[in-house]
């Protein structure tokens, strides 16, 4: 696959196949080239056109792997409920109750890849996860088996930046990062430096002008949220890198 240009802004569009709204969404950012990356994920409804008009933008098709039920697709009404510190203890309770052991999971995800083979006639140029599951350590060792196994060049594992919300998630990231790059070369990872969604900062063009010309940053956006579809929309954020 084709290595990534380096620059220090990627933008990326998460959820590609979770509503048909956000389909919609991430498609006519991606026509535009207001982004660089979508994350797609597998079990959701996406129609062979979407497919065609997707691989058509030419940019990088990420797995957006997940444990998530098929309901979730069918019910799905903007947030995920509950907090992120309720989130992670259910996640835990699933972990340590073997409802997902590594086994599973590698099987799980494993799967998600080849679907995404046979929707896509491709293997995913990145790997990310619902939630920044694979950030997780016994996860992340999975990702990284599976991103040798099918030559996939990307994986999300940025650091939080500051200058933005939510600093619990921040710090649980940051400490789960430096578990996870003990675990391989640093030298020979391709990722960002930084880390950050949209929805965590308070002013966006303030962090924009304040991006490290030697680091890389990953933003992510959720298109299907109006505001931050207007603001790709309304922004060349092409601007900002350098």
């Amino acid at each position: 696959m084709q290595k990534q240009k380096k620059k220090n802004l990627i933008v990326t569009a998460d959820d590609f196949g979770v509503s048909e709204k956000a389909n919609e969404a991430i498609l006519k950012v991606a026509q535009k080239q207001k982004i660089d990356r979508t994350a797609v994920m597998i079990g959701g409804k996406i129609s062979a056109e979407e497919v065609q008009k997707l691989l058509a933008t030419g940019i990088k098709l990420d797995i957006h792997l997940h444990l998530l039920a098929k309901d979730f697709f069918q019910e799905r009404k903007g947030e995920p409920r509950g907090g992120s510190i309720k989130r992670g203890v259910l996640f835990l309770k699933d972990f340590l109750t073997g409802k997902y052991s590594s086994q599973k999971v590698k099987l799980i995800w494993k799967k998600q890849i080849e679907d995404f083979f046979q929707l896509f006639g491709q293997y995913p140029d990145g790997i990310n996860s619902h939630e920044h599951m694979h950030f997780f350590p016994p996860f992340f060792k999975i990702s990284l088996i599976l991103k040798n196994k099918y030559n996939i060049d990307y994986i999300r594992l940025g650091r939080k930046k500051e200058n933005s919300k939510f600093k619990p998630v921040a710090f649980i990231l940051n400490m789960l990062r430096k578990i996870n790059l003990k675990f391989i070369q640093t030298s020979s990872l391709n990722t960002s430096d930084y880390l950050i969604s949209f929805d965590w900062l308070d002013k966006p063009n303030f962090f924009l002008n304040k991006l490290a010309k030697n680091k890389k940053t990953e933003l992510v956006f959720h298109p299907e949220r109006n505001n931050e579809y207007k603001f790709l929309m309304d922004n060349n954020l092409k601007n900002f890198r350098k």
